[in-house]
């Protein structure tokens, strides 16, 4: 009898440790699926002049190379070429890098914060990106630099000519940009008549845009058929009064027929300056089921019945009013939620193909907007308003809008602001 136990133990142990390494290895390349070679507050490591942490990741990969099959994205910086990193790198300085990424061989999405200003990496870049077959997924951003005698700044260097160079022949879906930068000469940059519409990308995001429209015209010259476009323009551009949602609109119009999504932050810091209306809204766009718009460029002309021509397609409308100094209190008021109910209402009695709204609505809840929030807490409160319409119009339209900033917080927000203040005996 002992000795059946025994081997029923041994048996039921070489079971278990089956199956733990099945999880273990399960588990292991599940936790690779996305490397991020983060160093936390928006700082990643760089893959050239690398580190120890880079070079304990080749060590990784090469001793179990199973590790690498299941990585699918990977985040990484490239080095500033600013004086205080004492040189800028050479040939040798991508070795590493090339063994690295050509480890990696089921990569489909690549994030790449520069470091971009140091024209010969490029070449560089190419070739690594060029080398990865499964990669349909980029991004470019910008990085922050920090030296000890200068607090971090942030390296502004991405040019749409060099992106573009970069990944005209890859076999991308997906493009994001972060920190486009205007170039002295872009009105030079044109692209060849053999690479107009030839790119399979289907989704282009831009986000704190600084060129000119212009240059968003050559760039919207290289996709065969756009799907998914998100334009979010830099502070400075917005006071450049050069955009409007006419201009984008005009812009997109050669993706008419493929458009699908199309999301448009506030395009101006004061209120529309170019009006927003049955001449120069989507209808024209067939396929495009979700629209996003800031209430900012849209006119006040802008009535729920012109507004139910902005797409005849339209399933999903998104009305975002975030401003980078952030949108104020009173921002979505009774009249924001007369618009809105009229518009939902005219929806449902056209029989029209909404089926959800969506309200991004984030004004500041720090200590120091106590005054103003009382003041609002006094007057209306924005979520009361945007439950009446979701109340009025469910179940046929969906309304969704970022969390209650409830009453009890703001009263805490309140009573702190009064100490802060009394702190100081002005209150």
């Amino acid at each position: 009898m002992a000795g059946d136990n025994w081997r029923d133990g041994m048996f039921a142990i070489h079971n278990i440790s089956l199956v733990c390494k099945a999880f273990h290895e399960h588990s292991s390349s599940v936790l690779f699926k996305d490397v991020s070679l983060s160093q936390g507050n928006g700082h990643y490591h760089s893959l050239v002049l690398a580190c120890k942490q880079i070079e304990n990741l080749f060590s990784l990969i090469n001793t179990n190379p199973g590790l690498a099959k299941g990585c699918k994205s990977l985040k990484f910086s490239l080095p500033c070429t600013a004086p205080e990193l004492g040189r800028a790198e050479t040939n040798p300085d991508w070795l590493l890098a090339n063994r690295l990424l050509t480890s990696l061989p089921q990569v489909q999405m690549i994030e790449i914060h520069g470091g971009f200003g140091y024209r010969p990496s490029w070449l560089e870049i190419s070739q690594l990106l060029r080398s990865m077959s499964h990669l349909k997924s980029l991004k470019f951003g910008f990085v922050k630099l920090a030296t000890r005698a200068f607090p971090p700044t942030e390296q502004r260097d991405l040019y749409l000519p060099d992106v573009w160079r970069c990944v005209q022949d890859l076999d991308l879906r997906s493009l994001e940009l972060d920190g486009i930068r205007s170039e002295h000469n872009i009105s030079l940059w044109n692209m060849s008549k053999e690479l107009v519409r030839t790119s399979p990308i289907i989704n282009i995001s831009l986000e704190d845009f600084g060129e000119t429209p212009k240059a968003l015209r050559t760039l919207l010259r290289g996709p065969k058929a756009l799907e998914h476009f998100a334009f979010h323009i830099s502070n400075a551009n917005r006071a450049s009064k050069l955009w409007s949602l006419e201009t984008l609109r005009t812009l997109l119009y050669d993706h008419c027929h493929s458009l699908k999504s199309i999301g448009i932050s506030a395009l101006s810091k004061e209120k529309s300056i170019s009006p927003f209306n049955t001449s120069s809204n989507f209808h024209g766009f067939p396929k495009l089921e979700k629209l996003t718009i800031s209430p900012r460029d849209m006119d006040a002309n802008v009535t729920p019945e012109i507004a139910h021509g902005f797409a005849s397609n339209l399933r999903h409308f998104i009305w975002d009013f975030t401003l980078l100094e952030r949108e104020p209190w009173h921002a979505f008021g009774k009249d924001q939620r007369d618009w809105l109910l009229k518009f939902a209402k005219l929806a449902i009695e056209r029989g029209a193909t909404l089926r959800k709204i969506d309200i991004v609505f984030t004004p500041s809840d720090e200590i120091g907007m106590g005054d103003v929030i009382r003041a609002q807490m006094q007057d209306f409160w924005p979520w009361d308003l945007m439950d009446e319409v979701r109340d009025a119009v469910c179940p046929h339209i969906e309304l969704v809008y970022n969390d209650h900033v409830s009453k009890e917080h703001c009263e805490m927000l309140i009573d702190s602001y009064r100490e802060y203040v009394a702190g100081y005996g002005n209150f």
